[in-house]
């Protein structure tokens, strides 16, 4: 599931100029952003790994709609071990994000 679709964004749309060369522009390929030798290199573990996460959000909300509608179709304790790993998983992204940004700052301070 590709969770940066255009169809699955909603609201303003704004439109970004790139006023440095060396900024990503929409016209590039992922290709030429993976890394040579590498099986899909950082950016495809990153985006594989975010739409894992996704997917286990998807399957929590499911399986809370379907224990609504149909109680007798979802075990309880399966509704709570896929919430505990949707928990787990969306709060370890968190936590990477929040360190990587930290270490993206001490990187920019120490220049």
């Amino acid at each position: 599931m590709n969770i940066f679709a255009p169809s699955h964004v909603s609201g303003d749309m704004i439109s970004l100029n790139r006023t440095n060369p060396l900024h990503f522009n929409r016209a590039r390929q992922t290709e030429a952003n993976i890394a040579p030798g590498k099986e899909g290199g950082f950016q495809a573990l990153l985006l594989n790994t975010l739409g894992q996460v996704n997917d286990l959000q998807q399957n929590v909300t499911s399986m809370s709609q379907k224990m609504i509608t149909d109680p007798e179709s979802v075990d309880p304790h399966d509704l709570t071990i896929a919430q505990a790993k949707a928990s787990t998983s969306l709060s370890m992204t968190k936590q990477i994000v929040e360190k990587s940004v930290q270490a993206y700052k001490n990187i920019l301070s120490t220049r």
